[in-house]
């Protein structure tokens, strides 16, 4: 019967509408569509809620490391010593086991962690070459300013110079007008 909405299944099999959604895809639920409201078989749903209940559930708990196996409600017991000393010595070897895959992932993110804030030896040695180019570079733009500034130097004196015997000469000249000019009159 067709009266269970994908949301009612889905909260009835404790499963997301996209999980059913695949169940509905692979063929193991039947639907019904009625106007734009999909409604799903009644009893593909049972049979899927009914399948989860009666297959091996493994419980694995990483606080305790106790495993519990169930099968269609009922607790397997280890009854044999044997078998419980190997069981305690496969738990011990998979908790050591946990412990140095945990130890190597921390180890493994450590070292990519310092892989990504590191740099490169061919970047680092390109860099010291553009540096030092540009070192050089500065170098030579540092003596052709030198240069620039020592041919200043020279001609300000050299302007100087001049200025200062024009101005010498013109007084010169201006002494010499007042004396004929007084020598006139």
């Amino acid at each position: 019967m067709y009266n269970l909405t994908r949301q009612d299944a889905s909260t009835l099999l404790n499963m997301s509408t996209r999980n059913l959604d695949r169940y509905i895809k692979s063929g193991k639920i039947r639907i019904q569509k009625k106007w734009k409201v999909i409604y799903l078989n009644s009893d593909d749903v049972d049979k899927i809620q009914n399948k989860w209940k009666n297959n091996q559930e493994v419980i694995i708990s990483k606080k305790s490391s106790f495993i519990s196996v169930e099968k269609e409600s009922h607790a397997i017991e280890i009854k044999n010593e044997s078998t419980n000393f190997i069981y305690t010595d496969l738990k011990k070897l998979i908790i050591e086991k946990d412990k140095k895959i945990e130890d190597l992932t921390y180890a493994l993110w450590k070292v990519e962690e310092n892989l990504k804030n590191s740099i490169t030896m061919i970047e680092f040695k390109k860099s010291q070459f553009l540096l030092e180019q540009s070192r050089e570079s500065l170098e030579k733009d540092l003596e052709i300013e030198k240069n620039k500034s020592k041919d200043l130097e020279e001609k300000l004196l050299k302007e100087n110079k001049i200025n200062l015997i024009l101005i010498s000469a013109s007084i010169i000249i201006f002494i010499l007008l007042v004396i004929i000019w007084f020598a006139k009159v």
